[in-house]
């Protein structure tokens, strides 16, 4: 299921929210569609068809599923939580 079905050129950009929900940066609106309460089916469809993924959720492993699909994954960083983050990775590698 997780996986690149289209090899053509691709445009647009989906989002993941999910624990990023309170987020202070957080756009009010997005150009695209958030896929957080999608089915899987529906997910790995847009991730198939978008160029971009933005995931403010920086601990989702949708980021790495973006990208096995072909979808570029772009992870928004949140003020504050970055070295957080950076420790968290470094632990997990």
């Amino acid at each position: 299921m997780w996986k690149q079905t289209n090899f053509r050129e691709r445009s647009g950009c989906c989002y993941i929210v999910h624990k990023g929900h309170d987020r202070a940066d957080l756009p009010k609106q997005f150009d695209g569609p958030v896929i957080d309460k999608l089915s899987k089916h529906e997910i790995a469809e847009i991730l198939n068809q978008k160029k971009y993924c933005y995931c403010y959720d920086m601990y989702t492993s949708y980021s790495l599923i973006a990208a096995m699909c072909g979808c570029i994954p772009i992870v928004m960083l949140e003020e504050g939580k970055i070295l957080e983050f950076l420790e968290e990775l470094h632990r997990l590698s």
